[in-house]
C-alpha cells in the first residue's frame, strides 16, 4: 500500500509533465500524459490482485489466475470499445476512455480475485483476512526478499522506457514501427510469463522438499512446454509477419519494415523462452538479491548498446532491434553460470 501510494503520486502528478518535457512529439506526449493520469488509479487494484495471484500460484492453483485474467481481458476489450468510440449511449472519450477501460477492468479483476480467495478452502486453512497486525520482524524479512524484486522490475521497465524515449526522439516512423513490434511481442510473452510463474512455484516446492535431483528434469519439461506454446502463439512472426503487423497497424507505410524486424528478432524471443527458466530458477530459490544484480548488469549493458545504436551511431531501426539478442543472450549466459557455480540450493527464506 505504501508503494502504491508513492507510485500513484508520481504517476498522477509528476510523470505527465516529465513525459511532455523530454518528448519531441508534443501531441503524442500530451496523449501519453492523459493515459498515465487515468491509469495511475490501477495501482490500488494491483497491490491487492498481485498479492492474491502470487498466493494462488504458490498453492499451484494457476486456474484461478487464468479465469481472472480472461475476465479482466474480456471486460477490458468490451469497455475499451464502449468508452473509446462512445457506444451504447456512453460518451466518446478516445484515449481517456482506453485508460478508464483498463482501470475499470483491473478493478473487476481485483474483485474476482478477492471472491476466489474468500470462498477458497485456503482462507479457512490459513485464517486469511481474519486479522492484521503489523510485525516489524516479518516486514523486515519481506523487504529483504521483496525489495530486490522491486528494484529489478523497476530497472527492466525503466530501461525499456528509455529505449522507446530515444526512439521517439529519433522520429515518428521508428517509434511507430517499434510500437508495432512491442504489440506483437506480448503474444510471445504470454507463455513465457505463464511458465515463469510455474517455474518459481515448482522450484520453491522441490527445494523445500529437498528433491534437488528433480530440478533439472522440471527445468527441461518447462522449457519444452514454453517453446511449444510459443510456437503456437508466435509462429506468425516467422511465417506471416505482415499479417500480424496489419492486425495492430494497417498503415502500409509501416508494414514491411515492422515485418522485417519481427522476423529478425523471432529467434531472440525463442532464446528468451528457453533461458528464462534458468533465471526464474534463481527467483524460485529465494536468491532475489543475486537475481537483481544479474538483472542490473544485463540491463546496464543493454542500455549502453541502445545508446550507441540510437544516439551515437544512428543505425537504421532494423539493426537497432538487434539489442534484444544482446539482452537475452547475456541474461541466459549469466544465469547458467550462476546456477553451475554458486550454491543457490542452500538459500533459506
Amino acid at each position: 500500500m505504501a508503494l502504491a501510494i508513492l507510485l500513484f503520486l508520481i504517476l498522477r502528478f509528476v510523470m505527465p509533465d516529465l513525459v511532455f518535457a523530454y518528448s519531441e512529439q508534443k501531441h503524442i506526449a500530451h496523449l501519453q500524459g492523459i493515459y498515465i493520469e487515468q491509469r495511475s488509479f490501477s495501482l490500488f487494484f494491483a497491490m491487492i490482485t498481485l498479492a492474491i495471484q502470487s498466493f494462488f500460484l504458490a498453492e499451484g492453483k494457476s486456474w484461478v489466475v487464468l479465469v481472472t485474467s480472461v475476465l479482466t481481458a474480456s471486460s477490458n476489450a468490451l469497455l475499451a470499445y464502449l468508452l473509446i468510440f462512445g457506444e451504447w449511449g456512453l460518451p466518446e472519450l478516445g484515449i481517456r476512455g482506453a485508460a478508464l477501460a483498463s482501470t475499470m477492468a483491473d478493478g473487476i479483476g481485483m474483485l474476482s480475485m478477492l471472491g476466489f480467495l474468500w470462498f477458497s478452502k485456503e482462507r479457512k486453512k490459513y485464517q486469511l483476512l481474519s486479522y492484521f497486525k503489523p510485525h516489524l520482524g516479518s516486514l523486515k524479512e519481506l523487504l529483504k526478499v521483496g525489495s530486490p524484486l522491486l528494484l529489478q522490475g523497476f530497472s527492466a521497465l525503466a530501461t525499456w522506457t528509455l529505449f522507446f524515449t530515444w526512439l521517439e526522439q529519433k522520429g515518428t516512423f521508428d517509434l511507430t514501427v517499434s510500437q508495432n513490434i512491442r504489440s506483437i511481442y506480448f503474444l510471445a510473452f504470454v507463455p513465457i510469463w505463464g511458465f515463469a510463474g510455474t517455474t518459481k512455484t515448482y522450484i520453491s516446492q522441490y527445494l523445500g522438499a529437498k528433491k534437488f535431483e528433480q530440478i533439472p528434469i522440471i527445468q527441461r519439461r518447462i522449457q519444452f512446454l514454453t517453446l511449444c506454446f510459443m510456437a503456437l502463439t508466435f509462429h506468425g512472426a516467422v511465417f506471416y509477419p505482415e499479417a500480424m503487423i496489419r492486425m495492430v497497424n494497417p498503415a502500409e507505410i509501416y508494414v514491411d519494415k515492422s515485418a522485417d524486424i519481427l522476423r529478425l528478432i523471432a529467434v531472440s524471443i525463442l532464446v528468451f523462452g528457453f533461458i528464462s527458466v534458468y533465471f526464474q530458477t534463481i527467483h524460485g530459490s529465494g536468491n532475489t538479491l543475486h537475481s537483481m544484480l544479474i538483472e542490473f548488469f544485463t540491463v546496464g549493458v543493454y542500455a549502453i548498446f541502445c545508446y550507441l545504436f540510437i544516439k551515437v551511431w544512428n543505425l537504421d531501426i532494423f539493426w537497432i532491434w538487434t539489442v534484444e539478442y544482446i539482452y537475452f543472450g547475456l541474461l541466459g549466459l549469466i544465469s547458467i553460470l550462476y546456477l553451475k557455480n554458486v550454491s543457490w540450493q542452500n538459500k533459506t527464506v
